[in-house]
């Protein structure tokens, strides 16, 4: 005599020979309900804009409404009524609007405003902090010009922020003529007394922000106050391409300034960002591989094709490649940036 089965309402034998073959067939089914469930319950405790506690109370409304489709419900009617919370929910997380209007974290108070003028760019609100621990800096905004013109290439930095290696930040340096230099770090936007975790970053928790500074001050910062190792990979890109990829990202950084938008930790995070602007210089793009979802394994992805400039293995290239503990905050920039380029073997 068949029955259903409990978790998706699919009729299964009852004969014991068969019992552990059809488990195994309803498996896939099985985990594919449970991720789902995670994602809502996920982003009940991360809706955004919502209080704490009102966020743990959508928990449990989610906990007790399961509870009550097991219990009045069976088979395709119970499948259906899962598929309607959940595209429910899924719609309201997608339903706000980003905005550059809130109380922001003081390292991401200001959104960069740029300037076109032929070749030269000048860049409001540019970040040039001077740190003396994690929390205690002195905040300054700057306005730069630059020619696009003296560009001369473009760094990869790699930072992990866990004790695990594939959880990490990254993002690009700039190098010009005379020793001038130009960061740009591609970040989730914090709002005053919020912290980054990547799993709120799935749900609309978070502006995006190209933050442009200096490298003393986003490189500085990392290496010196933190506790984590920080890498700089030079490249292979010629002038050219690396003035192609500066314009690129000076005017997508002033367009999110113009119409904000949400990150989002998976497809619009610091790395999937950057790749897409270095696709559309190649002819041969940088497809799908898990690396990219996973930032502090992306120098292995971008050794193997060819994107770094070292005459040597990565396990060779990691250890010469690593920035320790920088000061030197008396220094000017360009002194500073030299000297951060000696520890890996770069000055000319």
């Amino acid at each position: 005599m068949p029955s259903e089965d409990s978790a998706t309402g699919i009729s299964v034998s009852m004969r014991p020979r068969f019992s552990l073959f059809k488990w195994l067939l309803l498996l896939p089914v099985r985990l594919l309900i449970l991720v789902a469930w995670l994602w809502a319950a996920a982003g009940c405790y991360y809706f955004p804009g919502l209080p704490q506690k009102v966020q743990i109370v959508l928990c449990a409304a989610l906990g007790l409404s399961t509870i009550v489709i097991f219990i009045v419900s069976r088979g395709f009617f119970r499948f259906v009524l899962f598929t309607i919370g959940f595209v429910a929910l899924g719609f309201a997380l997608e339903s706000g609007k980003a905005s550059n209007e809130h109380q922001w974290n003081p390292m991401h108070a200001r959104s960069p405003s740029i300037v076109f003028d032929g070749n030269i760019v000048t860049i409001k609100n540019f970040r040039n902090f001077n740190y003396r621990s994690v929390s205690d800096f002195a905040e300054q905004w700057e306005e730069r010009t630059i020619d696009l013109n003296t560009v001369e290439g473009v760094d990869y930095v790699i930072q992990p922020f866990a004790k695990w290696r594939g959880l990490a930040h990254t993002f690009v340096t700039f190098r010009f003529t005379g020793g001038t230099n130009l960061t740009i770090s591609v970040e989730a936007r914090r709002e005053l007394d919020e912290e980054y975790h990547p799993v709120a970053g799935l749900f609309h928790h978070f502006e995006l922000l190209y933050l442009i500074g200096s490298e003393k001050d986003l490189i500085g910062s990392r290496a010196s106050i933190r506790e984590y190792p920080i890498y700089l990979f030079p490249t292979r890109a010629t002038s050219a391409e690396a003035r192609t990829l500066l314009k690129e990202m000076l005017e997508r950084a002033q367009a999110l300034t113009v119409s904000p938008e949400y990150y989002q930790t998976a497809f619009k995070n610091c790395t999937t960002t950057v790749i897409g602007h270095v696709n559309q210089q190649r002819t041969n793009k940088i497809r799908f591989d898990w690396r990219v979802y996973l930032p502090g394994y992306v120098d292995e992805l971008a050794f193997e094709l060819g994107l770094i400039d070292f005459n040597g293995s990565l396990k060779e290239a990691r250890p010469k490649c690593r920035i320790y503990r920088t000061g030197g905050n008396e220094l000017a920039e360009a002194e500073w940036s030299k000297m951060l380029r000696e520890q890996i073997g770069r000055v000319e």
